[in-house]
């Protein structure tokens, strides 16, 4: 059969997939070795990734401030591991982000970030507040227009930014990376990139393996491109991807509007408290951290001061209200209304950085609600893979996988809990020096399988000329519901397995392209679907119930077992037969 599909070919020394912060920090790095870089960006790099519309924090070791008071980059790991992932984390990994991420900061600034401020009593005049540690470490910065400083920054080292290009396949030759391939979103095209290394960063989290909170598509704080395309690449060139099974529960937000900022905590400090409809108070405020003065030796028992805050950490915790108390002790209301002035102004200053809050703001303004004096009502939120969840590719310190030459970088990166920002920029700033430093002393570039690239042709040609076929949206809906029905947040063996063979399925069912773009949205739901299976497989595996970090709960399983479990799992895709094996937690 002859395509109608034109294939463009690109030849780059070093290829990143996916334009957000790791892979524009990665793109950056790179061309300081004087190496071609191209990214391939699925939408574009002025507003793409998970920080699309702005981040308001950046968690970093400051010497200038932490070293004054005696908190060492060591004690910011082990709150990290203790606090955020409850032990589920790669310490390794975590200390290669704390000892890299104050320089990356100063890089931002140079880039055009700020993040100095003259109130700030503080040395360096930084605004530090708690986020994931026992003494602040969270820079507040006004980074909403983050990515187009970025790209700016980008373009002016003379990166290459292809945008409106979503890869699906990763191009292998002798256990090497030798490329990838992908679709135009709007021109239909199939590109293929020959490139001597490659990064993946291209999201690595998804809300879209629910049904979304309120019944709107999109409606979703996370980005709704992010759909796990990575890790399907990945999985099907072979890799093995950890710790799929912690999709989360639905946990409370702001109702009716999946937003970032975590309330009442993170974006919404200090002022915000959570009360029921009497008025009492479920989750009190909090406030700013009341620092010494550090020219005059005030110092802190840092392993006191991670004593007291996992206490506090773990009565918040216990405190936080779920749907299941929502729905028994509601309705619940976020109550900003006995904060100052001041620090109602701060948290909307915050919110106005902070991804889709400035939206909000907006929203708030137009309705005629003031956080002075009104209180915002709660309701349950999307589920999602990300954050807290360890998922993603295995890589070893360098960053490298299994696969010689693919990098991975940010939240495609498995065993880091909720590195966020911190996690992008420094991973991908070091992808970016060691794939350009490769470039540089090898001129090789390994050809590329022609016939995964025909299959992929053929498969576009199936999906944009077939004359029946499914919507994306049908058999997106579908799959929302098999993951809601038989792998909800309470799991047992016998509804996994069924679970399965549902979406053995929907794998059947045909799909139908009318446009460029209609063909990358039934990509993503191929995509999506792996991951389904992927969740699903490992939920399977992990016969324990396990409520931190993630409150995965097998019914079958109802306690937790550290003996056999406290492991990460992997998932890989041999010969067309899953395998599930566990990796120590080290």
């Amino acid at each position: 059969m002859n395509s109608r599909i034109e294939v463009v070919t690109i030849e780059t020394d070093v290829l990143i997939i996916g334009g957000g912060l790791a892979g524009c920090m990665a793109g950056i790095k790179a061309r300081e070795h004087g190496v071609k870089v191209a990214i391939a960006e699925k939408s574009n790099t002025l507003t793409s990734g998970q920080a699309g519309s702005g981040i308001d924090h950046i968690w970093a070791y400051i010497p200038e401030v932490h070293g004054k008071m005696g908190w060492t980059m060591e004690d910011l790991v082990e709150d990290h591991v203790q606090d955020v992932g409850h032990g589920f984390a790669s310490r390794e990994l975590l200390h290669f982000m704390a000892r890299q991420s104050y320089d990356r900061v100063l890089d931002l600034e140079r880039y055009g970030l700020r993040i100095r401020y003259d109130d700030s009593k503080l040395p360096g005049k930084f605004r530090l507040v708690h986020q994931f540690h026992s003494i602040p470490s969270a820079l507040n910065v006004d980074a909403r227009p983050i990515k187009a400083i970025l790209t700016k920054e980008a373009k002016r080292r003379g990166v290459t930014l292809l945008n409106r290009i979503m890869m699906t396949d990763l191009l292998t030759a002798d256990g090497a990376v030798a490329g990838a391939a992908g679709i135009g979103t709007r021109d239909g095209k199939i590109y293929v990139f020959r490139a001597k290394g490659v990064v993946l960063c291209s999201g690595g989290k998804t809300g879209r393996l629910g049904r979304e909170s309120i019944g709107l598509d999109f409606n979703l704080h996370l980005p709704a491109n992010l759909c796990g395309d990575g890790k399907a690449m990945a999985l099907r060139a072979g890799l093995p991807i950890m710790s799929m099974e912690f999709l989360s529960p639905r946990r409370l937000g702001v109702a009716h509007y999946d937003i970032s900022g975590g309330p009442p905590r993170n974006t919404w400090q200090p002022a915000a408290s959570i009360v029921n409809a009497l008025g009492a108070t479920i989750v009190p405020r909090t406030c700013f951290y009341e620092w010494g003065d550090l020219e005059k030796g005030y110092r802190v028992d840092a392993g006191e001061s991670r004593r007291a805050w996992l206490v506090e950490r773990r009565t918040l915790a216990a405190s936080m209200p779920t749907p299941k108390t929502w729905q028994e002790t509601g309705p619940l209301y976020l109550d900003c209304t006995g904060g100052t002035e001041e620090e109602i102004r701060y948290i909307e200053w915050s919110l106005s950085n902070e991804g889709k809050c400035h939206h909000f703001l907006k929203y708030l303004e137009e309705e005629g609600i003031d956080l002075r004096r009104d209180k915002l009502e709660m309701g349950p939120l999307s589920r999602e893979i990300g954050n807290l969840s360890c998922a993603g590719l295995v890589v070893d310190a360098n960053l490298e996988t299994e696969l010689r030459g693919l990098f991975a970088a940010g939240d495609e990166v498995g065993g880091t809990p909720f590195t966020a920002s911190t996690g992008a920029f420094t991973m991908g700033w070091h992808c970016g020096d060691v794939l350009g430093q490769r470039a540089k002393e090898d001129d090789t570039l390994l050809p590329v399988d022609g016939e995964k690239v025909e299959s992929l042709r053929q498969l576009c040609d199936d999906l944009l000329f077939a004359r029946h076929g499914c919507h994306w949206r049908e058999v997106g809906y579908a799959l929302q519901n098999v993951m809601d029905s038989y792998c909800g947040e309470v799991r047992t063996g016998p509804m996994l397995k069924r679970g399965l063979d549902c979406l053995r399925d929907i794998r059947s069912m045909p799909l139908k392209a009318a446009n460029p773009h209609e063909l990358a949205r039934c990509l993503e739901v191929k995509f999506l679907i792996e991951n389904g299976e992927m969740v699903m497989r490992a939920s399977l595996a992990r016969e324990e119930s396990r409520r931190h970090p993630t409150h995965f709960c097998r019914a079958d399983f109802p306690e937790q077992d550290d003996r056999n479990w406290f492991a990460f799992s992997a998932t890989r895709l041999e010969k067309g037969k899953y395998r599930l094996s566990r990796i120590p937690i080290r």
